[in-house]
């Protein structure tokens, strides 16, 4: 890079070939199963009939991300900024 900056890219798993090979983008897309799974984070902690009205929304959506990585393999996790 000629502006004296150096920008690595990042690795993710790739979803074709069942998280066994690598690719490099910057932005991984959500997959209907990965939609599916975040909305199921986000229905459980959102019923939480104790909880979820007292959470500011920062820790709200590390619950939400919490219980998504729990449930997807290591190389689709997601960080809590892609959850917002």
């Amino acid at each position: 890079m000629g502006n004296g900056t150096s920008s690595q890219p990042i690795t993710v798993g790739d979803d074709t070939s069942g998280g066994n090979c690598k690719r490099t983008e910057k932005r991984l897309p959500w997959t209907k199963e990965e939609d599916l799974r975040l909305v199921s984070a986000w229905l459980n902690n959102s019923n939480d009939p104790i909880q979820s009205n007292y959470k500011k929304n920062e820790q709200y959506w590390k619950e939400v991300t919490a219980v998504y990585n729990s449930t997807t393999p290591k190389n689709r996790e997601r960080l809590l900024k892609n959850m917002l």
